[in-house]
């Protein structure tokens, strides 16, 4: 019956999340298989069941990020991670200004990125940073960014979040080329922000220079994108589950256009009181 549910613009409430848990029907003792079941009946809410159907199961679809026929390994774990990731992050940013724009250009475009722009709003969400979310479907070159972010100085700043597949080969001109890409995306005669998602093996400390050669070749070419956010997430196997962490490295640019005096740091902060886990509906 899930892939029959149609989308909705109406926002769940946490009743409505309680009871959807006690609906659960499956094994009862697979914390994560719950928490994956969940994490679908909110994306389908959303983005409805067929997409759900499609792109989370995979069936008839090109799009297999989500689906159990995906070629990079991964177990079921790690996939019902994802699964429950996808849902949490929904039902947490549901109420975000923009937020049903994003929905329906979720809908449209491939999960690894619009999954992406997620993430970013997750980080932000738990640093405190007040952030929206920026139409760009149909806005012309120079306005089609994905993020508005709120500075300390009060300014929103015009954001980019690009990401980078998890196979990809780490290399100073990869990182150079993903930052390059997004300059086209942001109004000039701004300062912005370039989020980039990259894959855990990325940042590890003997291969970071890579990514510093990558930052300051793109900072010698640019003073509007003030600072680059980099942030990647980790799942750690413990016992039989899986820990998920998200880190960020922020890097500003030297040649940055007016510099305020607080900076221009936006993942510096700590408020993640209001971030709702589903694995807590099972386990608290």
């Amino acid at each position: 019956m899930l892939g029959l549910l149609p989308p909705s613009r109406d926002r769940i409430s946490r009743s409505q999340l309680r009871r959807w848990r006690d609906e659960y029907d499956g094994p009862v003792d697979k914390v994560l298989a719950k928490t994956a079941a969940l994490g679908m009946r909110i994306a389908a809410h959303f983005l409805g069941g067929s997409w759900v159907v499609s792109k989370m199961l995979g069936q008839n679809s090109k799009d297999k990020f989500l689906s159990p026929s995906r070629e990079t390994r991964i177990n079921n774990n790690e996939r019902f991670v994802l699964y429950s990731e996808v849902g949490e992050l929904l039902f947490n940013l549901q109420h975000v200004e923009g937020f049903l724009n994003f929905v329906d250009h979720m809908r449209t475009h491939d999960i690894e990125s619009t999954l992406g722009e997620l993430q970013a709003g997750h980080i932000l969400k738990i640093c405190g940073t007040p952030f929206r979310f920026h139409k760009a479907d149909g806005a012309p070159k120079g306005a089609n960014y994905d993020l508005e972010v709120l500075a300390k100085n009060g300014m929103w700043i015009p954001s980019e979040v690009k990401t980078k597949r998890e196979d990809a080969a780490l290399s100073a001109k990869a990182v150079f080329d993903v930052l390059k890409g997004a300059i086209g995306q942001l109004p000039k005669g701004s300062p912005s922000f370039v989020f980039l998602q990259t894959p855990p093996s990325w940042c590890r400390e003997e291969k970071y220079h890579e990514i510093d050669e990558g930052l300051n070749r793109f900072f010698r070419q640019t003073s509007r994108v003030v600072s680059v956010e980099i942030f990647f997430q980790t799942l750690d196997r413990y016992n039989d589950g899986i820990a998920r962490a998200y880190l960020g490295i922020e890097t500003q640019n030297p040649r940055g256009v007016l510099i305020p005096p607080q900076g221009w740091n936006v993942l510096d902060r700590r408020d993640a009181n209001g971030w709702r886990s589903l694995l807590t509906l099972f386990t608290q």
